[in-house]
């Protein structure tokens, strides 16, 4: 990977926690485009990629969201996709200043600016290039670095959770794989080899061979999610703690207390449900920045 028409290398906060997000579904309040962001606000920092040669990406990069400089951004260290940056930048604006976080927002091949082609193994390149960046070139601990994946978008995100040290992971709508979005395929352990974005068998995997403090979880689902089921959330819930009514011993579970959302549907729990929402988690972020923490086993019988 290289780095090309590079307008400045951004300086974030050290002590902040940096939120990735790819294009998702994060529409906190109407979204507006680039254009008129710039007309009104200085331009945001622009970086195209070069990954294996070929496919550009361009990506958004915040500088201290808290002075207005976040196309879509994600705090502490998270990652997560959507439509493209220049469509929810606000949004990601509103969810850095709120979580108090520095964001990175990126697209992938295909999305907005970038081109290529969309693909599950470019949307897995494109998440540890952009990872890769903010550890190597921003300075960004990689404890700092929370993961966010909304719908499809959590693939990417849990792919790359399971490869490298990150502060945490959201997964908001998330799917338990391709195929398991068809109701016959909900509820399996495993699924077959050409399944995509196989969640559910890649958390499993890595809990089977993770050690004692792997980064927490923290799991957003709507109750009345049409598009990815509800059952798809507590599938993954169950798949990180090993059982079913997700009771867990002390120091053995990376599950955050999930937040299902009661009448929720798959895009629009940031914007009904938004003072939650926020409320949610700014408490996610506080816990990750606790020492000690409190145990997720505690947490977990208590709600």
């Amino acid at each position: 990977m290289r780095i090309h028409n590079k307008i400045r290398t951004p300086s974030l906060l050290p002590e902040r926690h940096v939120l990735l997000v790819h294009n998702t579904l994060l529409t906190v309040i109407p979204c507006q485009t680039i254009s008129f962001y710039n007309s009104l606000h200085p331009p945001t920092d622009l970086l195209h990629f070069e990954i294996e040669g070929h496919r550009p990406i361009t990506q958004l990069v915040p500088v201290r969201p808290l002075t207005f400089y976040p196309p879509r951004q994600s705090g502490y260290g998270v990652i997560a996709p959507n439509e493209d940056i220049g469509y929810s930048w606000i949004s990601y604006y509103y969810l850095a200043r709120h979580l108090k976080v520095d964001l990175i927002a990126y697209d992938y091949p295909g999305y907005g600016l970038n081109s290529g082609k969309p693909s599950e193994s470019n949307t897995y390149t494109t998440i540890r290039a952009v990872y890769d960046f903010a550890i190597s070139s921003m300075g960004i601990p990689p404890s700092n670095i929370i993961l966010y994946g909304q719908s499809i978008g959590s693939g990417p995100a849990v792919d790359l959770y399971t490869k490298v040290h990150v502060g945490g992971l959201i997964l908001h709508s998330a799917i338990g794989s391709g195929l398991r979005v068809y109701k016959s395929y909900e509820r399996p352990r495993r699924t077959p080899w050409f399944d995509l974005y196989r969640n559910v068998e890649k958390l499993s995997d890595y809990f089977a061979e993770a050690g004692k403090s792997p980064p927490p979880i923290f799991i957003i689902h709507g109750t009345d999610d049409e598009e990815v089921p509800y059952e798809h959330g507590m599938l993954l819930a169950e798949t990180i703690t090993g059982d079913k009514d997700r009771r867990c011993a002390p120091g053995t579970t990376a599950l955050y207390p999930p937040w299902w959302v009661k009448g929720g549907t798959h895009n629009d729990i940031e914007t009904r449900y938004r003072d939650q929402y926020y409320k949610r988690l700014k408490a996610y972020v506080r816990y990750l920045k606790m020492s000690p923490r409190p145990d997720l086993s505690t947490l977990l019988s208590s709600t």
